[in-house]
């Protein structure tokens, strides 16, 4: 289960042309994600984190690309954390959500906003990528 901030459809559409790979199905950034054995019955609602909509633009600088992963075998999008660290704050109020609940979360990497583009070998980058994104949804994948 996460918690994912997912592109609107020209961002996606975008991004997507940007690449000969194919791209994953769901290209999101996730805030936070539970350990694969943690189920949770009932997620967080939003308002507690505050998030009033799950609809709206939030428009997130793009950084580089990169190789994530414990074998560093993913290609990722990195993202800028620049609208007053809300990522990183959306994290946080999180992670304390998940804690006053005694849930547990995965925190094997340090929180690092990005897209998770691909796990092919190479990448193949055929255009300029674009220098922001927009967002128009977060919600809860179980």
């Amino acid at each position: 289960m996460y918690l994912g901030l997912f592109l609107d459809k020209r961002s996606e559409d975008v991004l997507r042309d940007c690449f000969e790979n194919t791209l994953d199905n769901k290209l999101h950034l996730t805030i936070i994600h539970t350990p694969k054995e943690t189920k949770i019955e009932t997620p967080m609602d939003l308002k507690n984190v505050g998030i009033s909509q799950t609809h709206f633009d939030l428009v997130i600088d793009t950084a580089a690309i990169d190789k994530f992963g414990k074998d560093k075998d993913v290609w990722v999008l990195k993202m800028e954390d620049t609208l007053h660290n809300y990522l990183s704050n959306l994290r946080i109020q999180t992670e304390n959500w998940f804690y006053r609940n005694h849930y547990s979360f995965s925190n094997d990497f340090l929180f690092n906003p990005h897209i998770t583009l691909t796990k092919d070998e190479v990448l193949k980058i055929k255009k300029p990528l674009p220098k922001v994104l927009v967002f128009n949804k977060i919600e809860w994948v179980l």
